[in-house]
């Protein structure tokens, strides 16, 4: 089983910190975007920040993610799940799962809506969906539909499900390691409308992946 296999203290704090202060300078070419391109159309500005954030926790993820693989003689098809002998029958499963959660995050999303109003609070959209709404050349909208449906879920799949939650059963704490690693993975989204659905989602992946004990499956789902 992939995830008895214990992950490092050192690795993790240099990936960690590593995607920190990647971040941290993500946000600095941002605010920096913002005061020295202002004369930019809002559409390309958004733009610019997209791929800034992309390349900033994304690009810099998979590269840290390569090294901390490597310190515990890990490839990328093992850790992802190519060599696993049900990968076909995790596959199909997920996009059955996939399939199911569309209505069901839908509804949360209506829900999460309505209580926002409630509390006079405006709901509003995801940036990445803002930046989508806002693209108008065919490049802009291919390089954000490669981002939003490859490389996110693949990055993502592998940081929550592969190593934070993996973590923190590792040490012990099962249902701990379910409740922090969607919640965290709800919040990075960065939208108080669509933290209850993705955070419910991501429960949905961590039991698929454990039902499967193949990331591939998470991944396909997501």
């Amino acid at each position: 089983v992939q995830w008895e296999r214990p992950w490092k203290t050192e690795p993790l704090i240099m990936l960690g910190a590593g995607l920190l202060i990647s971040l941290s300078a993500g946000m600095l070419a941002t605010l920096g975007l913002q005061h020295f391109a202002s004369h930019l159309p809002a559409a390309q500005e958004r733009f610019y920040a997209f791929v800034i954030s992309s390349v900033s926790f994304q690009g810099v993820a998979m590269v840290l993610t390569h090294f901390f693989l490597r310190e515990h003689e890990l490839r990328w098809p093992e850790f992802l799940g190519f060599r696993n002998p049900n990968r076909r029958k995790a596959i199909l499963l997920a996009f059955g799962i996939g399939i199911l959660a569309v209505p069901l995050a839908q509804l949360l999303s209506k829900f999460s809506e309505m209580l926002l109003t409630l509390f006079q609070a405006t709901p509003k959209m995801q940036p990445t969906m803002e930046v989508l709404r806002l693209s108008v050349s065919p490049g802009q909208r291919i390089l954000f539909g490669f981002t939003a449906l490859l490389v996110a879920p693949v990055v993502e799949e592998v940081l929550f499900r592969g190593i934070v939650y993996r973590l923190i059963q590792q040490r012990g704490f099962p249902r701990l390691a379910l409740l922090v690693s969607s919640i965290v993975f709800g919040a990075i989204h960065n939208n108080l409308m669509t933290l209850l659905p993705l955070s419910c989602f991501a429960v949905v992946l961590a039991l698929l992946y454990d039902r499967t004990d193949n990331l591939l499956a998470p991944i396909v789902a997501h």
